[in-house]
């Protein structure tokens, strides 16, 4: 996610120099919208880890404890999932890239879907 966020952080300064400089379209503006809000679900995404991290105390060996009452959601194989923070990211990825004003924002879209399911 580090680099994905490196990423968004340098089309959004190549969109701020077009502003500086006056060049900046619409199609910038809209970019640059969906580049925020994507950046800013990965951000809420990592707090809500570390938060769900912070959650858990050590008790004995390598068990925890949870603080609180509710559960996390497993795998069949019991294991703790986090398949379902990124699949709500991809549903957001793909709505963000309906909404791309061209076919090279929304190519681009595809690769960083690509990019968040490898992950």
């Amino acid at each position: 996610m580090d680099k994905l966020c490196e990423y968004i952080d340098n089309e959004m300064s190549e969109i701020e120099r077009k502003a500086a400089s006056g060049r900046v379209s619409n199609s910038d503006i809209e970019r640059a919208d969906m580049l925020a809000h994507l950046k800013k679900s990965i951000l809420t995404n990592e707090a809500m880890e570390e938060s769900y991290s912070r959650e858990y105390r050590p008790i004995h060996g390598n068990s925890y404890a949870r603080r609180h009452s509710y559960a996390p959601r497993r795998d069949s194989m019991g294991r703790y999932s986090r398949d379902d923070a990124v699949d709500d990211m991809v549903d957001e990825l793909e709505e963000l890239m309906e909404k791309a004003p061209d076919e090279q924002t929304k190519k681009e879209f595809r690769k960083f879907i690509s990019k968040v399911q490898t992950m």
